[in-house]
């Protein structure tokens, strides 16, 4: 797998050469893709998406809704960028209201968030 990390006009930290982009789970359970990140993978505000999880790495996977994952939770990308994490997805990651992420494209189809 390969990750980019990209970050104009967003909240992120330089690590080595690169810049690491980051974002917050807020009070609403939602964390904001940044638009140069929505725009790399073609995500559109309204647009359905789908989340996964990965249980034995924690790690939370966004990506364009397709047949090939219509299964997954399926959520809209709201009017800023933001996408609504389930309930589910963060009791059963123990994530609360606050916790920050890493942000990496994989593969230029799908956001991974890493967990701090």
């Amino acid at each position: 797998m390969e990750y980019h990390g990209f970050a104009p006009l967003w909240k992120g930290k330089q690590v080595g050469n690169r810049f690491q982009l980051t974002c917050r789970l807020t009070t609403k359970n939602t964390v904001t893709i940044p638009k140069t990140i929505r725009e790399i993978l073609g995500l559109k505000l309204q647009e359905e998406v789908a989340i996964s999880y990965s249980s034995h790495s924690g790690k939370l996977y966004i990506q364009k809704l397709n047949r090939d994952n219509a299964t997954d939770n399926r959520m809209i990308i709201d009017s800023r960028g933001g996408i609504r994490i389930p309930i589910e997805i963060q009791r059963f990651l123990r994530l609360k209201k606050g916790d920050e992420f890493s942000l990496y494209i994989i593969n230029s189809e799908k956001i991974m968030l890493k967990k701090q």
